[in-house]
């Protein structure tokens, strides 16, 4: 019961109760005293079930506060931005303005440079044209240097393939070569085998002769 009622009220303030002796009136003559109990227990009751309730939404309406209060320091927060980010691109819109008067202070004398360094260009041009015309002649002497060096690749290549030719007809020989003497080595070693065979069996004729013989 105490628990109901402290939920009524703010957490900071105690909740404070007066307890003091009931006096109980005495029943006119004819009443009987039992069912003025069971009022008083039943309107107890209703007083506890309101007082529940009451208790029961206070707590709802604590809970929806603190959800809201979350939302609401968002909206603060982004309220807050909203006013920086419009200082933040007042300030970039002034940063543009000054880079776009420098920039075009800097193009003016990237104009002035150009143009007075247009009659070096010119200068460094004909000097150019006088080394195109240098090196034009050295590279026809480069040409006739490099078909003479295509004439000697042409011979050494005639030459790879003579050498390739006597090459393969060296190797044809060889497997050739290999080839008789491994059928010869063949024969011989069969007819090895067959003199062993022979000389074996010799061996033994001989040693059933000396047996009979004995």
């Amino acid at each position: 019961m105490l628990k109901t009622f402290r939920r009524m009220f703010s957490s900071k303030t105690p909740l404070e109760f007066e307890i003091k002796e009931a006096r109980t009136t005495p029943p006119p003559t004819g009443e009987a005293s039992p069912r003025t109990e069971v009022m008083a227990l039943e309107t107890l009751e209703q007083v506890s079930v309101v007082a529940t309730n009451q208790a029961a939404a206070q707590s709802r309406i604590e809970g929806r506060l603190e959800e809201l209060a979350p939302l609401a320091r968002q909206a603060v927060q982004r309220l807050d931005a909203i006013g920086s980010g419009e200082r933040d691109i007042a300030g970039l819109l002034e940063t543009l303005k000054s880079e776009l008067s420098d920039r075009e202070r800097a193009l003016g004398h990237s104009i002035e440079t150009l143009t007075a360094s247009g009659e070096r260009q010119t200068q460094t041009l004909d000097m150019l044209r006088d080394q195109l015309l240098a090196s034009q002649e050295t590279t026809e002497s480069l040409v006739g240097r490099l078909h003479d060096f295509q004439t000697c690749l042409e011979l050494i290549s005639e030459q790879q393939k003579t050498t390739n030719e006597r090459s393969r007809e060296l190797l044809d020989s060889m497997h050739a070569q290999n080839t008789r003497l491994a059928g010869q080595q063949k024969r011989l070693t069969t007819a090895t085998i067959v003199t062993c065979v022979l000389a074996g069996a010799t061996l033994i004729t001989a040693v059933v002769l000396v047996l009979n013989a004995g």
